[in-house]
C-alpha cells in the first residue's frame, strides 16, 4: 500500500518499492518503542525494545530488499499498537483499524495468519461488545475479499500449499527434506534454527535472554499472554514445515523486543530507591549496549555477503542480456525476477515448463541461463530438472558463458 502511494507519485521502479520497504523497516523500531510505553515499561526498557529490533540483522536485511517480510511486520505490529489502543478506548474505530493492518500483515505473508489466534483472545479479555468484532470483520472481508477471488482463480496453492501439507512435528527434529523447492541437506534440526530469535546474534543477542524471561512474567497476565503468544505460536508452526528459511522467524521479533524490554524495565523497578540502583542501572545498561554491538558485529558480515551475491545476480542478469540475441527468448531458472527487470529481451521461467511445452514453444537460437550445479544438487528429481535435462540431452545446450554462479547457454 505505502509502495503504491509512492508509485502514484513517483512512478513504478524498484526503487519506490525498495524506498517503501526502508521506511517500513525504519518505523517499526519506533512503533514497538511507543507500544512499550503503552504497555507502561519504563522509558529505559521501551528504548531497548526498539533498540533491538533496529539492530535486528534479518530486520535490517529485509529492509533493503523489495519482499514482503518487512511490510508484514510492519502491518503487524501497527495492529497491535491499534489494538492497545482499542483497550484504553473500548471504541470500535481502533478496532476496525486493528484489523485492517492485520488484514494486510496475513495478505503480505501468510504466515502471520497464526497471529489470530493472539489478537482474538486478547479481544476478548476485553469483553468488549460483540459488534466491535463483527465491524471489524466486516472491515477485513473488503481486503480479502479481491485476494480470495484471485486466489481461486490462481493455479498457486494457498490453503493447501506444501509447507501447510507437509507440516508435522516430527520436522522438529529433522534437517534433511525433499519439498517441492527441491532436496535439502541443512546443518540444524527445525526447532534449533527456528529457535534464532532467542539464540542467533543475527537476531538476538542471547546474552539478553534471562531479561525475556523475566519480561514475561513481569507484564500483565492479559499483556503477558499476548506477546507470549505471539512468540510461540508462529515458531511452533514453523518448526513443523519442511523447510528452513531465516527471514521466516523475524515474525516473532517484535514480541522477543518488547518481552525484552519488560525485563529490564523490571530491573529497574525492582531496585528503584535502593543504594544499588545506580549501579545495577550501569551494569544492565552496559549489559544492553554490549549485547546490541554484539548483534550489530554479527550481522555487518552477513549483510554484507547477502548484498554482494544480489550484486552478483544483477550483473549476471546485465551480461546475459548484453550476450543474447535482442529478438530471441532467455528462459531462466534461479535469476528470472532479476532477468525480467534488466533484460530487454522476453523472459520465461523454466520452473513453469515441462518438456512437452518446451519442444512446442522453443525456437531455435533462444537462450538458457541457470545455475548447474544447484539445478543438479538441489532440483534433481524434480519436474524443473527434467526440462533441463531435456534441453541438454534432446534440444543440445551450447555454451556462451558463465558469470557469477549463472551459465548461459543458446537452444539448438
Amino acid at each position: 500500500m505505502l509502495a503504491g502511494l509512492f508509485i502514484v507519485s513517483g512512478g513504478a521502479a524498484a526503487g519506490i518499492a525498495q524506498a517503501a520497504s526502508i521506511l517500513m523497516g525504519a518505523a517499526i523500531p519506533a512503533i514497538i518503542s511507543v507500544i512499550a510505553l503503552k504497555l507502561s515499561l519504563r522509558p529505559i526498557g521501551a528504548l531497548t525494545a526498539g533498540l533491538i529490533l533496529a539492530a535486528c540483522g534479518q530486520a535490517i536485511q529485509s529492509s533493503l530488499v523489495v519482499m514482503a517480510d518487512i511490510p508484514a511486520l510492519f502491518w503487524s505490529v501497527c495492529a497491535a499498537l491499534l489494538l492497545l489502543i482499542y483497550s484504553e478506548s473500548r471504541k470500535p474505530l481502533p478496532l476496525i483499524a486493528c484489523a485492517l493492518c492485520l488484514t494486510m500483515a496475513i495478505l503480505s505473508r501468510w504466515l502471520y495468519g497464526v497471529l489470530l489466534l493472539p489478537f482474538f483472545g486478547y479481544w476478548l479479555a476485553l469483553r468488549q461488545p460483540f459488534r466491535h468484532l463483527i465491524y471489524a470483520l466486516a472491515a477485513a472481508s473488503i481486503l480479502v475479499l479481491p485476494q480470495a477471488i484471485f486466489s481461486l482463480n490462481n493455479p498457486f496453492p494457498v490453503f493447501n500449499h506444501a509447507w501447510v501439507a507437509g507440516w508435522t512435528p516430527i520436522n522438529a527434529v529433522a534437517q534433511d527434506f525433499i519439498n517441492v523447492d527441491g532436496e535439502f541437506h541443512y546443518a540444524q534440526p527445525n526447532f534449533l534454527f527456528y529457535s534464532a530469535p532467542l539464540i542467533d546474534p543475527y537476531y538476538f543477542a542471547p546474552a539478553l535472554l534471562p531479561f525475556t524471561l523475566l519480561g514475561i512474567f513481569s507484564l500483565r497476565r492479559r499483556n503477558s499472554l499476548f506477546w507470549y503468544g505471539w512468540l510461540l505460536l508462529p515458531l511452533i508452526f514453523l518448526i513443523g514445515i519442511p523447510y528452513q528459511n531465516i527471514r521466516f522467524p523475524l515474525i516473532a521479533m517484535p514480541a522477543v523486543a518488547l518481552l525484552t524490554g519488560a525485563g529490564i524495565s523490571k530491573i529497574f523497578s525492582v531496585f528503584k530507591g535502593s543504594r544499588l540502583y545506580p549501579v545495577r542501572g550501569v551494569l544492565t545498561c552496559a549489559a544492553v549496549c554490549l549485547a546490541l554491538v554484539w548483534v550489530i558485529q554479527t550481522a555487518d558480515p552477513t549483510i554484507d555477503a547477502f548484498l554482494r551475491i544480489q550484486n552478483e545476480s544483477k550483473q549476471s542478469a546485465l551480461w546475459a542480456s548484453r550476450i543474447a540475441n535482442p529478438d530471441a527468448t532467455i528462459y531462466a531458472f534461479g535469476i528470472t525476477l532479476t532477468l525480467e527487470h534488466y533484460a530487454n529481451q522476453p523472459v520465461e521461467e523454466l520452473y513453469y515448463f515441462t518438456p512437452e511445452q518446451l519442444e512446442a514453444q522453443l525456437q531455435p537460437g533462444d537462450y538458457l541461463l541457470v545455475n548447474v550445479w544447484q539445478l543438479e544438487n538441489q532440483w534433481a528429481g524434480q519436474p524443473v530438472y527434467d526440462s533441463f535435462n531435456y534441453l541438454r540431452y534432446n534440444r543440445g545446450l551450447y555454451q556462451i558463458g558463465r558469470h557469477g554462479l549463472y551459465t548461459l547457454y543458446v537452444i539448438r
